[in-house]
């Protein structure tokens, strides 16, 4: 059965950026945007690492909440969350994330 998304319609969404710009200090906001960079972009490596013969599933180590115990469930993460992964990809670019940029690149 196929996994439910949310979607925030365009109203909710100006009422949530307005509550949040009222609630949260810009430097509070930075460091969630980081967080969620973070977790999307290494969600992306684990589950492109997938179709990597030196590493194939994730390590045990490896915890997320999004479930990639196969290589069928890394590729629909990868596709249906594509959007979010790649401006997360092109905000790691734009901070000098380097490092992390090419992490996502060869896991592609």
């Amino acid at each position: 059965m196929p996994e439910e998304k949310y979607q925030l319609y365009d109203l909710l969404r100006l009422f949530a950026r307005g509550r949040l710009s009222r609630e949260e200090t810009p430097a509070e906001r930075e460091e969630a945007d980081d967080r969620l960079r973070t977790w999307l972009l290494e969600t992306a490596v684990a589950a492109g690492r997938w179709y990597k013969p030196e590493y194939g599933a994730p390590p045990p180590s490896w915890q997320g909440p999004v479930p990639l115990e196969s290589a069928e469930q890394a590729r629909a993460w990868l596709q249906d969350e594509a959007p979010a992964w790649l401006a997360a990809l092109r905000g790691a670019a734009d901070r000098g994330e380097h490092a992390r940029f090419v992490d996502v690149a060869r896991a592609m």
